[in-house]
């Protein structure tokens, strides 16, 4: 700040101390006088000048303020005292020791990345620093761009390329644009569908799919890809086959860079390049103004796409190497890379579920959910929220008394641990128990699965995630298909798997079974 913006916060330099005495500073634990801000500050010793002032003459205040200042006046001062610089005292210093100078930025990035400080690396990176603007980032709008691409491709043993679409579901969101990359620092995209007044005229997409197609279906060519799946999904809608060869960076990352704390493209360009690369919200907007990709202007979108497939073909030539210095190469391509394409028709052809079994098992669980919470209120004595922990672990180590509670810092534990313990012996705990199971069922599944039923297919598509867990397995998200309760019921369960079978054969069966788990409690 300088002198203008000094005098309108404080009223001039010289009010600076006065004014914080008065409203104190939490960040240096400076206390002030209670109820009294900067403005009220600020507007008494423009009055009185300075505190001892304002101290002697607090008979021409009234009210509130006069209370506060009457009771806390030694804490003025002390707050005075507090932030007052001693400016007397006879330092041997060479004032040229304080003149600004360009930082070692080699040695400061070699120091950040040592440290891992990768947000202050990509600040001070010379590498990272305006690194789109110094690359070759071309739009492709007319058919001789295209097909000098195409010829750049054919050339090449190996491309990276990437989606630009309206969404993050691959079987929801529309093409906008392609980019691809066969040298670093060099990318092309391909706009198809932006939307916006004054947007250039961009090639149909079926002509842009006949230049590329063949070349993402050839066994001839490497297809490199940040979170390939996504992408190759993204060109099946649109009746494009990506097969192998093919090599995705994430789960790249996955095996030769474990201690990663993401393996997001945007990470491991800071992590293992020392490049930043554009945030979405730069082209897009954020909050309430943010549009869709096909919405951003062609120029921008250009920068931002070709980036993507510029950086995924640089982390390809940096991972490639690592993994297998790793020692992780037979287990990338015969198990990572050889699943990929598996899990892609997994998705693709999505899970049938009963929505009408659903449906009926969501009403019948409600009753039982009722009825479960009648019980817990009558052991209790009394009607409270079962879903609320403070209220619950009032009523079980307050109201009932029951031992092994444990106190947080936020009130009684009530995790599945405390309640296991007293479940042994206490009928209300396991009750509760029951309630949360069942109820965690019907939110997570017999309510929510229906909803997510594509209106499309009439199926739900789970997405299948490789690079997520410490131990390797498979992961699946929107839905989460794995996370059943362990206290779920046999019958339930069976039922749910029912539900999302695509060929229940018991329906046929002459063994009674069905009618016999439809009707029994386990």
């Amino acid at each position: 700040s300088g002198p203008a913006e000094v005098f309108e916060r404080f009223g001039g330099a010289d009010k600076v101390v006065e004014v914080q005495a008065l409203a104190g500073d939490s960040s240096d634990n400076v206390p002030g006088v209670p109820g009294i801000g900067e403005k009220t500050a600020k507007a008494l010793i423009d009055e009185f000048g300075d505190v001892e002032t304002l101290l002697a003459s607090l008979d021409q205040l009234k009210g509130k303020r006069r209370e506060n200042l009457e009771n806390f006046a030694d804490q003025a001062r002390l707050s005075k005292q507090l932030v007052t610089l001693i400016a007397d005292l006879d330092l041997d210093v060479d004032d040229n020791a304080f003149v600004m100078a360009e930082p070692n930025r080699q040695a400061l990035t070699e120091l950040f990345k040592e440290c891992e400080f990768h947000k202050l690396l990509q600040e001070f990176s010379d590498d990272s620093r305006d690194s789109a603007k110094e690359a070759d980032y071309r739009a492709v709008l007319n058919e001789t761009d295209l097909a000098e691409m195409v010829a750049a491709l054919e050339a090449s043993e190996r491309f990276a390329f990437d989606t630009e679409t309206t969404g993050l579901d691959p079987l929801r969101a529309d093409l906008v644009g392609l980019s691809f990359s066969v040298t670093a620092g060099e990318a092309w995209y391909v706009p198809v569908s932006h939307r916006y007044l004054g947007v250039p005229e961009q090639l149909p997409l079926d002509k842009v799919l006949a230049a590329v197609g063949p070349l993402l279906g050839s066994d001839e060519y490497l297809k490199v890809g940040q979170n390939l799946k996504y992408d190759i999904l993204v060109m099946g809608r649109v009746g494009v086959a990506v097969t192998e060869p093919i090599f995705d960076t994430m789960l790249a990352s996955y095996l030769a860079n474990s201690a990663a704390q993401s393996h997001g493209m945007d990470s491991l360009a800071t992590e293992l390049l020392d490049y930043r690369t554009i945030p979405y919200s730069d082209v897009a907007g954020s909050g309430k103004k943010k549009i869709c990709f096909d919405e951003v202007e062609v120029e921008k979108a250009t920068v931002y796409a070709a980036e993507d497939a510029d950086i995924t073909l640089r982390l390809y030539e940096k991972l490639l190497p690592m993994v297998a210095e790793q020692e992780q190469q037979e287990l990338f391509d015969n198990v990572e890379m050889a699943l990929l394409p598996i899990l892609v028709k997994m998705e693709q052809a999505g899970i049938r579920i009963d929505a009408e079994l659903l449906n009926g098992l969501s009403a019948d669980m409600e009753k039982k959910l009722a009825a479960l919470e009648g019980e817990v209120h009558g052991l209790a004595g009394t009607a409270f929220n079962i879903g609320s922990p403070k209220q619950l672990g009032e009523v079980l180590f307050e109201r009932l008394g029951l031992p092994k509670g444990k106190k947080t810092k936020t009130g009684w534990s009530t995790d599945v641990e405390v309640l296991s313990a007293l479940a042994e012996e206490h009928e209300i705990a396991e009750k509760i128990l029951d309630y949360r199971s069942l109820s965690k069922l019907k939110g997570t599944y017999t309510d929510a699965l229906p909803k997510l039923i594509h209106p499309g297919t009439g199926r739900i598509h789970s997405s299948f995630n490789q690079a997520v867990t410490a131990t390797g397995r498979l992961s699946s998200s929107n839905p989460n298909l794995q996370n059943i309760p362990i206290r779920t019921s046999g019958k339930v369960l069976f039922l749910l798997r029912v539900a999302c079978c695509s060929r229940p054969t018991i329906h046929r069966s002459n063994c009674g079974f069905w009618p016999t788990w439809l009707t029994n409690q386990p």
